[in-house]
């Protein structure tokens, strides 16, 4: 059977991805990640809803950069080939070196940057580098993709992991409720073009050892942090990190719980999801991480 290469993933250009940043993006975006379904929610209405004073763009936009072109990771020629159900993603991590803006062009320059091996499978991590249209660094993502089933070639990788903030104390500070609606995955790939069909074939969901599609990890990080937007009615960032800890499915609940760090300009989170008619106790953690303010 054929291993990873590594020589030849690191390094691997993935592609140069554009997108303009105008109302009709940040508002898709936000009804993607369960924004306005109930349509009387004024709450809701400064993401949503372009002539609101207070109009803002959920700040984890800019994480669809990271999988716009999947296939082409497939392409790489370290990689042997593997079933795309056998790809999940394990965390995301933002840098923002200047305020999105509405009306920005944005440009993204994605390559593999590193592969480790984790024994059940190998872990890459793509870099988004994200320019302006006057060609200024506006920030970088980062993800963390678990390929399950390629691991053993004896890599452990070059790059140093993204350190993520502990909670000071284990009693969150705030939370807030925020469902997902059945249709969330199906939406959320048409304004992500995230469109593996893990997330909306239940046959393939089934080929990849899920009884039914999963919801998006990077839809989760858009819940959650649309939940801090929310509840802080802060949107100016410096760093957003995700860690995804297990799957969870549309039509369940979710409860994000905030916490306090050892820097004032942090606040760790942990999302739970769960089904409503059990109660959260029912529930597991499908996310943890932290926003970092400016």
């Amino acid at each position: 059977m054929a291993k990873v290469v590594p020589e030849l993933v690191r390094k691997y250009n993935i592609g140069t991805f554009k997108k303009l940043l105008d109302h009709k993006e940040a508002i898709m975006y936000a009804l993607s990640v369960g924004c306005n379904q109930d349509p009387m929610n004024k709450g809701d209405l400064k993401f949503t809803y372009e002539n609101n004073p207070d109009f803002q763009i959920i700040q984890s936009f800019p994480s669809q950069f990271s999988v716009l072109d999947l296939e082409m990771i497939r392409k790489c020629p370290g990689l042997p080939d593997y079933n795309p159900m056998a790809l999940l993603h394990g965390n995301q991590v933002i840098d923002f070196y200047s305020p999105l803006k509405i009306g920005q062009h944005l440009r993204s320059e994605n390559s593999i940057v590193d592969v480790a091996d984790k024994k059940s499978g190998a872990l890459i991590l793509v870099e988004s580098m994200l320019y302006d249209e006057a060609d200024t660094r506006v920030g970088r993502c980062r993800a963390n993709l678990f390929i399950r089933g390629l691991g053993g070639f004896g890599d452990k990788g070059q790059v140093e992991q993204d350190r993520f903030p502990k909670p000071s104390s284990d009693k969150p500070i705030d939370e807030i409720t925020l469902p997902i609606a059945p249709n969330q995955a199906h939406l959320y790939r048409i304004a992500s073009g995230d469109v593996n069909p893990l997330h909306v074939d239940p046959d393939q969901a089934k080929e990849g050892g899920f009884d039914q599609p999963i919801l998006h990890g990077l839809c989760t990080m858009g819940f959650s942090t649309r939940a801090y937007q929310t509840v802080f009615d802060h949107h100016s960032f410096s760093k957003i990190g995700t860690m995804f800890t297990a799957p969870t499915v549309p039509g369940m609940t979710l409860q994000v719980k905030f916490f306090d760090t050892e820097n004032q300009n942090q606040k760790c989170f942990e999302t739970i999801a769960y089904k409503a008619n059990e109660g959260i106790e029912s529930g597991n953690i499908i996310a943890k991480g932290f926003f970092e303010t400016s």
